[in-house]
């Protein structure tokens, strides 16, 4: 899988980007983001080391940062222009 950071998911025919996704200054954002909110939930919880283990499964498990989750939603694919 081929990923860019890239200000928008717009390639011109010459850069031959099929296949690759773009992560978007947008949704690179919004990946810092969820994950800020994620680490600081965990962080401010002020849970004993065993009930953090378990509530952090929990969360990352509800979260859109999971691996799984990934390409769904932060990644796009590039449109030629």
């Amino acid at each position: 899988m081929l990923i860019s950071v890239h200000p928008t998911n717009r390639a011109t025919k010459a850069a031959s980007a099929t296949g690759s996704y773009a992560l978007t200054y947008e949704k690179l954002a919004a990946l810092v983001s969820d994950g800020r909110s994620l680490l600081t939930k965990l962080c401010e919880s002020q849970l004993t080391d065993h009930d953090l283990s378990a509530e952090c499964a929990r969360e990352v498990d509800r979260s859109p940062i999971r691996a799984d989750r990934l390409v769904r939603n932060y990644l796009v694919n590039f449109v030629e222009e």
